[in-house]
């Protein structure tokens, strides 16, 4: 297959259908990778289309989840003029998948860096998200009583954005939305004393999502696009349940690691309250659980009472947060990591992370249903080579109760 030195289709992938259809005529198997280098432009985003290294890949793996970054990782045939094209940290890689539905883009990033073998050179790359983590907040500053979105994330990320010579300046700012409390309806605010101190960004954001679903049930997402132009966002409830479209063993899985978080169950909780008579144990349990597996005990503080709407008080709060975290304790199954056949679904067109989508587990030497239910994706990996194909794994995690 002929070297592609042509922006116009780098800039649009559907441009390809022509050329790869003919290129790839002889392939071993349905699904197919395509990957391009790009140079840096004078914003520090993808530039000029250098070559197209799809002929050369060996083995390629990438992964990406729910505010965390992305990585690709990828070997290419050396010896290879190519290489002397691709920087650490200064050229990126855009990657397509391929099936008989058409083309989607899965990965968009920044050359990490280039590690040359004898016979070959592992390639490594970040995803745009991760350059959050080379971003630094301000020391000491403060957001007293702000809303977590348009008056905290907001002016960090447009600090980010265009602080002199920013690796994120070509990335545009899209939708930034207040993530709401457990009504439903109310803003979270964070408390009078909130601020940063030199944190990185990505760190920031990430517990600023968490903060925000910690006492509801919120799916708060952050994410910078990998199609152009590359835009940051940050989404107060992500995910759509998907219709049509079943995990299934037997069926449609080929494997599945499946952790139901027994021994993380607690039953029994308690927290200190303010009373009428001074501080005092308050106490939040499950009947039914407790007869199934026993009394499971533990005392804990809550992490946070952001987000939490019931109530004047903070002794009201607590004692609805609590509940809630007995539902979270008792909440079985916590996580799974589903195998599908080769080719069942399109991550990022089917699936999307954030979504929603029913699962029914059974095991051949066991009776009955093992889980038949709905689960949340979190995170999407994949592992591709041109001789065996694509190996996807879709980790998710079980909903509250």
């Amino acid at each position: 297959m002929p070297d592609l030195f042509l922006p116009s289709l780098a800039r649009d992938p559907l441009a390809y259908a022509p050329v790869l259809s003919r290129g790839l005529s002889g392939r071993l198997r349905a699904v197919q990778y395509h990957a391009i280098v790009f140079g840096q432009d004078a914003n520090g985003g993808p530039g000029a289309a250098l070559c197209e290294i799809t002929p050369e890949l060996l083995n390629l793996r990438w992964q990406c989840a729910q505010n965390l970054p992305g990585m690709a990782v990828f070997t290419l045939i050396r010896p290879n003029k190519k290489l002397a094209l691709i920087e650490g940290m200064k050229t990126h890689v855009k990657i397509w998948r391929e099936d008989a539905a058409g083309l989607v883009p899965i990965f968009a990033g920044k050359i990490a860096k280039v590690m040359p073998k004898a016979s070959d050179v592992i390639v490594s790359a970040w995803d745009y998200k991760a350059l959050l983590q080379l971003s630094r907040t301000g020391y000491m500053t403060l957001y007293p009583l702000k809303k977590i979105g348009t008056e905290i994330v907001s002016p960090e990320w447009t600090m980010a954005k265009n602080a002199g010579t920013s690796p994120l300046a070509f990335v545009a700012t899209g939708t930034i939305e207040d993530p709401l409390g457990s009504n439903g309806t109310t803003p979270i605010t964070v408390t009078a004393d909130f601020g940063v101190v030199l944190f990185n960004r990505l760190f920031t954001f990430y517990q600023l999502a968490e903060m925000a679903m910690a006492n509801t049930d919120n799916n708060v997402v952050f994410d910078i696009s990998r199609t152009e132009p590359h835009t940051f966002s940050f989404l107060k409830n992500k995910g759509s349940m998907v219709s049509g479209l079943d995990f299934t063993f037997p069926g449609n899985l080929i494997d599945f690691d499946f952790d139901k978080g027994s021994d993380g169950i607690r039953n029994d909780r308690a927290t200190v309250i303010s009373g009428t008579a001074g501080d005092e144990a308050f106490v939040v349990e499950d009947p039914t659980n407790i007869a199934e597996f026993r009394r499971l005990q533990d005392a804990l503080s809550p992490s946070t009472l952001v987000g939490e709407t019931t109530g004047t008080t903070e002794t009201d709060q607590t004692k609805a947060i609590m509940a809630r975290l007995l539902r979270v304790g008792i909440r079985t199954p916590r996580t799974f990591v589903l195998t599908p056949r080769q080719g069942e679904f399109r991550p990022f067109a089917d699936i999307d992370l954030g979504d929603r989508i029913r699962s029914t587990l059974i095991n051949d030497d066991e009776t009955g249903v093992r889980f038949n239910g709905t689960v949340r994706v979190t995170a999407f990996t994949a592992a591709w080579s041109p001789s065996a194909g694509e190996l996807v794994a879709v980790a998710a995690r079980g909903l509250d109760a």
